[in-house]
């Protein structure tokens, strides 16, 4: 029987490190979304101070402004994979490039107007005690998003 040299041992110990990664990648489930948007929502409640049926109402807020979201931003993707996949065209046109552009802009424009509209429905639903934190914790939210 061949003796192990400390080179196979190492390949030995490499392949059961990556077989053992890959075990916990593919079949164990990952909970780290769903963590991370529960706590942002027990962030704002534990900031804000929001009572049950305040949180509740935020909740159904929140399902929809996110649906409505995710609509736009499925919109202004396909739109922007059109535009890109015009770049091979030879003949396009600054005016075409400028109706492309204008398009994904209202597209853009709607999820802000879906978002300030969802900020002031969460904000109508506080108390005027608890609008000012809102305030500034959106505040804190946007430059941190802008930010990154």
């Amino acid at each position: 029987m061949k003796k192990l040299t400390p080179l196979s041992l190492l390949i030995l110990l490499l392949v059961a490190i990556n077989l053992g990664l890959c075990y916990l990648y593919f079949f164990k489930p990952n909970h780290s979304r769903k963590k991370r948007n529960d706590s942002m929502h027990s962030w704002l409640d534990k900031n804000v101070g929001m009572t049950a049926q305040q949180e509740s109402l935020h909740v159904k807020l929140r399902t929809t402004y996110f649906s409505d979201l995710r609509a736009i931003n499925d919109s202004i993707r396909v739109i922007k994979a059109r535009f890109i996949s015009r770049s091979a065209e030879n003949d396009f046109s600054n005016s075409l490039s400028t109706y492309w552009t204008d398009s994904i802009n209202r597209w853009q424009r709607r999820a802000d107007e879906l978002t300030f509209r969802h900020v002031r429905a969460v904000r109508n639903i506080l108390e005027p005690k608890q609008q000012p934190i809102l305030d500034s914790l959106i505040q804190v939210l946007m430059l941190r998003k802008n930010r990154e």
